[in-house]
């Protein structure tokens, strides 16, 4: 069964405005999320994914995270109301607390767990790249379990350990049981960004 966008985890929504939306750090991470959309990397269309929408991003603030909410990846200009400020996770609850209009992405768990793990970590993008997926053996990327299936807990307890043990940031990893997921994280967003785009520029070049 398809779980892509599908919100695996109980969300305590506080409906309203979702705080640090008119940040600096915020704009600069819309603006790389237009390229994500330009380049297909997150988006929506009818042809893949059962038409739902893939990918997103988040932002550490404070205590909590700012991702963009559950199925606004087709939109490329998101306003204040598609982002949501998740406050805290219960990872052994499997449940999430937030403040928005609209419930948070269906990997904000998967976002939690990474910023947990590294506490350096500002920054997750998290995209579905056919390219950098078949090619991440090739290319020796880091790799979750391919048993670890999009949104479980088993992703969870396996991205925990994959970021734990990453040598330096950014970090580029993929998600061999989550169809196309590739995930890139670190302290600053153009060396993420640029970390991830220079992967996928890999993958094309050793790609049959």
């Amino acid at each position: 069964m398809a779980t892509e966008g599908i919100v695996q985890f109980h969300c305590t929504l506080a409906a309203g405005p979702a705080p640090g939306t008119d940040g600096t750090a915020l704009r600069e991470l819309a603006g790389w999320r237009r390229i994500l959309h330009r380049l297909h990397l997150l988006g929506q269309t009818p042809t893949a994914y059962d038409g739902l929408a893939f990918g997103n991003v988040s932002l550490r603030l404070g205590d909590g995270f700012l991702v963009t909410a559950s199925q606004t990846s087709g939109i490329e200009c998101l306003t204040a109301d598609d982002w949501v400020f998740v406050h805290d996770v219960d990872i052994a609850s499997f449940a999430t607390r937030a403040t928005g209009t609209q419930p948070p992405s269906s990997e904000a768990m998967t976002h939690a767990v990474i910023y947990a793990t590294n506490p350096q970590i500002r920054y997750v993008l998290h995209v579905h790249s056919p390219s950098i997926w078949q090619q991440a053996t090739a290319l020796g990327l880091p790799a979750t379990s391919p048993r670890a299936a999009n949104g479980t807990p088993g992703l969870m307890q396996e991205t925990s350990e994959l970021v734990a043990r990453a040598p330096r940031l950014p970090l580029v990893f993929v998600s061999p049981g989550h169809e196309d997921g590739v995930f890139a994280c670190g302290d600053q967003l153009d060396t993420t960004g640029g970390a991830l785009l220079a992967t996928l520029a890999s993958a094309l070049a050793v790609a049959p």
